[in-house]
C-alpha cells in the first residue's frame, strides 16, 4: 500500500543500494544534501578531511536529485521540501563539485 503523497512504485536509492519509495528518497536526499552543505561549510576540517567526506557523501545526493528531478512529484508537501532543500544545495559550494560526480 503507497503512503500518503506516493504513488506507489519503488526507485533505486544509492545510499542503501535498493528500491524505495519517493518519500524515502526525498527524506534521504534531505539528510544527503544538507550534510554536504555542512561539510563544504565546517570549520575546522582540513582541505583534505573535506574533500574526503564529501567525496563519501556527495555522490548520493547528487544520484538522489537525479533521480527526484526524473520523477513528477505531485504532491505540493514534496515539492516544498524538495524545492528548499536544492535551492540550498545549489546555492552552496557543495553544488559545485557535482561536475567531478559521474
Amino acid at each position: 500500500m503507497a503512503e500518503a503523497g506516493d504513488d506507489g512504485e519503488l526507485r533505486f536509492s544509492s545510499p542503501v543500494q535498493r528500491n524505495r519509495p519517493i518519500w524515502a528518497l526525498l527524506l534521504a536526499y534531505h539528510a544527503f544534501a544538507n550534510v554536504s552543505i555542512f561539510l563544504s561549510r565546517a570549520p575546522g576540517l582540513s582541505d583534505e578531511a573535506r574533500k574526503e567526506r564529501l567525496s563519501k557523501n556527495l555522490p548520493h545526493a547528487v544520484q538522489l536529485q537525479r533521480t527526484i528531478e526524473s520523477l513528477e512529484l505531485r504532491y505540493p508537501a514534496m515539492m516544498q521540501l524538495y524545492g528548499e532543500v536544492r535551492s540550498q544545495f545549489e546555492r552552496n559550494g557543495a553544488a559545485s563539485e557535482i561536475q567531478a560526480v559521474p
